[in-house]
């Protein structure tokens, strides 16, 4: 009976139609319901939208794997057929040669196999050298800014080096360059000068405010 109640909303040729009866027919059903009624068909009814859900995502992971494993599969006989002749090349050109072939080349499927499907020990190892790199790239980070922070923050006071007030035929302490015209008049009017090659300091006795080199 609920079969022929189905095929009453059926339009042949036209899902579209189809569809909409049946949604109507579905709210006519729904309404007619009391609040009781309704809550209890509601909570059903995304409860069975919950577990369709589950039941197709189940049915697309194992449609995944079972792709997955036949590809894994045919890739693993391919090389096994690779490694026979191989082996039979071996075997009649350096017999004592075959058992380390055939070692590699089951070392070789073995970690094939743990690519594709990693155990939780190698996960977790995985895991834990990524979070070492991140920490030891931090600590670097961290130690280079600091060092940074330093060099901006140490201020290395000039040296100094006091003159007697006859300056006309002064030469730099540091390079040896003579006081030009320029270095005089600065030293004469401001009692401080700069050696114009070194950077040298020159202070007269005059000058006794220091904290302009502190």
């Amino acid at each position: 009976m609920r079969s022929k109640m189905l095929e009453d909303y059926m339009v042949e040729g036209d899902w579209a139609g189809s569809f909409a009866n049946v949604y109507n027919a579905f709210l006519e059903w729904f309404t007619s319901l009391d609040s009781s009624g309704q809550l209890i068909s509601g909570i059903l009814i995304i409860l069975g939208l919950i577990l369709v859900g589950y039941m197709v995502y189940g049915i697309l992971w194992l449609a995944f794997q079972i792709m997955k494993f036949s590809i894994i599969a045919t890739i693993i006989l391919h090389y096994m057929g690779y490694v026979l002749v191989k082996l039979l090349v071996v075997f009649f050109i350096n017999y004592s040669e075959v058992n380390n072939q055939w070692e590699n080349s089951t070392e070789n499927i073995k970690w094939f196999w743990n690519q594709m499907y990693p155990s939780d020990k190698v996960q977790s190892q995985k895991q834990k050298i990524t979070k070492k790199t991140g920490l030891a790239k931090q600590q670097l980070k961290a130690n280079a800014e600091s060092s940074a922070t330093e060099k901006l923050n140490t201020r290395v006071k000039p040296k100094v080096f006091y003159v007697g007030d006859n300056v006309s035929n002064m030469f730099c302490t540091h390079c040896g360059t003579r006081f030009t015209d320029r270095m005089i008049e600065m030293m004469r009017n401001n009692m401080v000068c700069f050696c114009e090659k070194c950077g040298q300091m020159f202070v007269t006795p005059h000058e006794q405010n220091m904290s302009l080199f502190s």
